[in-house]
């Protein structure tokens, strides 16, 4: 799963760089490339000792939710031409977590519809496709909603430009919204395990 993760990371780390450069740009740490991978981690595990095949289907929910809020940000932050905060519906900065566009929601809903009909071909078609496919796009949706209301957001008292940054033009920032321990990867750790833990219900009733 972590090899999972990282090839997919560079594909996306090939797009924000390569095939259009944009305004905003993200570092993205190991750490966080770890939060965005222990729900799937885990589940692997849990297959190894159960063999329940439902597991597999969990798996695929939980991958699927890390790379397709990956991809949603990275179409947003180079091609979008509005972002909004889903809560507020106010436009905001590109790549200030709780924003939404067009084509960040398409590519989400993209992403998190393949998979599942990969899962098609192997696993059979049925209706718990629905849930492969769209329990990682509420897990988007869930994860937006959360960076918007109680990710730690922080101010410049330079430019006043509202950030995720610790320093921001040369400057200490202050805090503008949010709580210090809903950091990014946090939120993102906290939505993938809540989608996980929900694919694991209703997958464990349907497949």
């Amino acid at each position: 799963p972590f090899l999972f993760i990282l090839a997919a990371y560079g594909i996306i780390y090939f797009a924000e760089h390569y095939i259009k450069k944009s305004k905003y740009k993200e570092t993205r740490r190991i750490s966080q490339i770890i939060q965005n991978g222990l729900c799937a981690f885990a589940v692997v595990i849990a297959f190894f000792f159960t063999q329940r095949v439902f597991l597999l289907l969990v798996y695929v929910v939980a991958i699927t939710e890390s790379l397709a809020d990956s991809f949603a940000g990275v179409m947003g932050n180079a091609y979008a031409n509005n972002v909004y905060d889903i809560v507020t519906r106010r436009p905001i900065e590109k790549g200030l977590s709780g924003g939404v566009s067009l084509i960040g929601t398409l590519t989400a809903l993209f992403v998190s519809v393949v998979p599942a009909l990969v899962c098609g071909f192997v696993f059979g078609w049925d209706w718990y496709l629905i849930a492969v496919a769209l329990l990682p796009f509420l897990g988007t949706v869930l994860d937006s909603i959360l960076g918007a209301t109680v990710q730690y957001k922080q101010h410049c008292t330079v430019c006043g430009t509202i950030c995720e940054s610790p320093v921001h033009c040369s400057r200490p920032t202050e805090r503008h919204s949010g709580y210090p321990i809903f950091s990014n990867g946090n939120v993102n750790l906290l939505s993938n395990t809540l989608t996980t833990l929900l694919a694991a219900i209703v997958l464990y009733f349907t497949y």
